[in-house]
């Protein structure tokens, strides 16, 4: 699982799997899942600063930085 958060874009990334994805687009962000088995792969949030809170958003921003892990 990779997990980051781009202040200046102020976007946030969940990767719960690797490798081809279709996203489903809402106004929030996209789901991403495998096209031949519908598996969940991740999330991206627009917008993150509005929608999640500043806690989860500082854990996202360390998880994104070298040497720390998730």
């Amino acid at each position: 699982m990779k997990m980051h958060y781009d202040p200046d874009a102020d976007i946030a990334s969940i990767c719960i799997a690797e490798g081809r994805a279709v996203s489903d687009e809402y106004p929030w962000g996209l789901i991403e899942r495998d096209p031949d088995t519908d598996r969940l792969m991740g999330f991206v949030i627009w917008k993150a600063s509005t929608v999640l809170p500043a806690e989860m958003l500082d854990a996202l921003g360390a998880a994104g930085r070298p040497g720390v892990t998730a």
